[in-house]
């Protein structure tokens, strides 16, 4: 799975150059919020690490209701967990920064001013940060997470809507899906990320 992503990644970072001379583009910048969590082996029960997501993209029109768009995303990613020890709460949150490449479909339903729309597409991401942070007994200690992957491939899936204000000027929101497919821990604890990501953006049309 994970040598199938990277070559649909590869395939349309080479169908970019084409598409940028022949089809409808336009540009944006888009900002929002990833309600991180994971699926773990051995299983632990997990809560949300609240992070950050900022980043720009480029879409290509492939027909009236068909488009591919490439992003690139600063995003954060982990999860929290919480335990009992000698009777204190211990609580500890994992914090795994990426740069990711997203590479979306999108089919669009255009109703006057209002498009909504759907996606789905491989996601590449690359570490920046891996931190543990641990609260207990009244401190809380900061660690770097050596035992992390450097890359994470992941399936995005969602839905949004844009909004023409202007000519060429449009604002969009979506909520969308990520699937981690890679084990980013190691062979004995498996770590996959998942999340559930707000995106707000504004979208400029070049072409």
């Amino acid at each position: 799975m994970k040598r199938v992503l990277m070559q649909l990644v590869i395939l349309f970072v080479i169908m970019i150059p084409a598409a940028f001379a022949q089809l409808p583009l336009s540009v944006g910048v888009l900002g929002g919020l990833n309600l991180a969590n994971a699926t773990t082996s051995p299983s632990l029960s997990t809560t949300t690490r609240t992070g950050m997501i900022v980043g720009g993209s480029i879409e290509f029109g492939l027909a009236p209701m068909l488009s591919v768009q490439p992003e690139v995303l600063y995003i954060q990613k982990g999860a929290k967990y919480s335990m009992i020890f000698l009777g204190q709460t211990i609580d500890a949150t994992f914090k795994f920064d990426y740069v990711e490449v997203p590479i979306l479909i999108k089919a669009k339903l255009p109703v006057g001013p209002l498009k909504p729309y759907v996606f789905v597409g491989p996601n590449i991401g690359f570490s920046v940060n891996a931190q543990g942070e641990v609260t207990a007994f009244g401190q809380t200690q900061t660690s770097k997470i050596d035992s992390t992957k450097s890359t994470d491939f992941c399936l995005d899936i969602g839905a949004g809507v844009e909004y023409s204000l202007i000519a060429n000027l449009s604002l969009t929101g979506d909520v969308r899906y990520s699937l981690g497919l890679t084990n980013i821990g190691t062979e004995s604890e498996s770590w996959k990320s998942t999340g559930v990501q707000i995106l707000v953006g504004v979208k400029i049309s070049l072409m």
